[in-house]
């Protein structure tokens, strides 16, 4: 599909809709953009309802991005998709008297500035309760 698009479709798309998706059919070549990839898929659903929808982000390597480098001096936070499709990253935690553990997060659009951990990584770095309760997750458990 990147050698459908390079040949096909970026010339047409790329002068005036740098930074937008363009979703594909991998059947018929037939394309649509939009904003974001569901704006993008959804034109191109509208027109093929039974679309199979590849997209790219126009004028880039790959529709998103997770991680790298912002520069020298300052790293952008690295981490990986895991086979449930969340993106996790590996985050440093330190407790007050120095000791240290390193834990797999799940990053969360929801994210209020409280960290859920469980109570035993808690006792084992010296850390002060903030709260505690109970929650039903998205799955239902």
């Amino acid at each position: 599909m990147e050698r459908r698009f390079t040949r096909d479709i970026r010339h047409l798309v790329e002068a005036d809709h740098h930074g937008e998706v363009v979703a594909i059919d991998i059947g018929s070549g037939s394309y649509a953009l939009g904003e974001d990839a569901i704006a993008a898929s959804k034109g191109l659903r509208d027109q093929h309802p039974d679309a199979q929808v590849w997209l790219m982000r126009v004028g880039h390597q790959a529709l998103y991005r997770f991680g790298g480098q912002f520069h020298t001096e300052r790293r952008m936070i690295e981490g990986f998709v895991n086979a449930n499709l969340e993106a996790v990253v590996t985050i440093p935690l330190l407790g007050p008297t120095g000791q240290t553990r390193e834990v797999a997060a799940v990053v969360d659009t929801g994210f209020n500035g409280y960290l859920t951990l469980p109570p035993t990584l808690v006792a084992d770095l010296g850390l002060s309760v903030v709260g505690d309760g109970e929650a039903i997750l998205a799955d239902g458990s």
